[in-house]
């Protein structure tokens, strides 16, 4: 479960501290839904920034690069608000002069994907024999099958947290301590990076430097 999040207004850019005022904080309003919550269950804490300028989103073309729409300072309400932004970007862009061309095979559906946590033993047992791979569970907190894992670097994740952002895998109570090691064998068989390829979200954010 997840709870959270509180926000404060900050002068320093790279403050990404958590701290136990506000960890109270959340508990206290958290019990009020869940009075059987204990700090005990508490297995991690984050933070992270949000640019702000005043209240409003800022969402306009660049005035110094062609056809680059700056959408910034986007708050809470962005997520029940990015379909409309998303509109309101296509017509930007729209007023710029682009062109849209519709893909012919484009399909607009997610397709679900057998999940090893959401089937009954019974029907985990009929995938294991369509696809052996769903009986190696990789993630034992959150339930992943070593299939689940294949699939989202086959769809294109081909770091930790694209892996954990699509399947749950590390995001258990043991934060990865027993599945990173395993995600990232199944990563380098199927994409053939070497280990120190291998990162956690992308750029320099390499796992490991070298050999013992």
């Amino acid at each position: 479960m997840l709870i959270g999040p509180t926000a404060t207004t900050i002068d320093d850019k790279e403050d990404f501290s958590t701290t136990r005022k506000e960890l109270e904080g959340i508990l206290r309003s958290a019990k009020t839904m869940v009075p059987t919550l204990s700090e005990n269950d508490a297995i991690t804490s984050f933070a992270g920034l949000r640019p702000a300028c005043g209240d409003d989103f800022y969402i306009d073309l660049s005035i110094k690069v062609p056809n680059l729409v700056q959408v910034a300072a986007i708050q809470s309400p962005g997520l029940t608000a990015s379909p409309a932004i998303g509109e309101y970007v296509k017509d930007l862009l729209k007023r710029a002069g682009l062109r849209f061309i519709e893909k012919a095979d484009w399909d607009p559906y997610i397709h679900k994907v057998p999940r090893a946590r959401d089937l009954s033993p019974f029907e985990l047992d009929a995938q294991v024999k369509d696809d052996p791979a769903y009986g190696d569970i990789v993630c034992r907190c959150e339930k992943v099958s070593e299939a689940e894992i294949v699939q989202a670097i086959r769809a294109g994740h081909t770091t930790l947290d694209g892996i954990k952002y699509v399947t749950r895998a590390q995001m258990g109570r043991c934060q990865g301590g027993f599945c990173t090691y395993k995600i990232i064998k199944i990563l380098m068989r199927e994409t053939g990076m070497s280990y120190d390829e291998v990162t956690k979200r992308g750029g320099a954010s390499v796992v490991l430097k070298g050999e013992l």
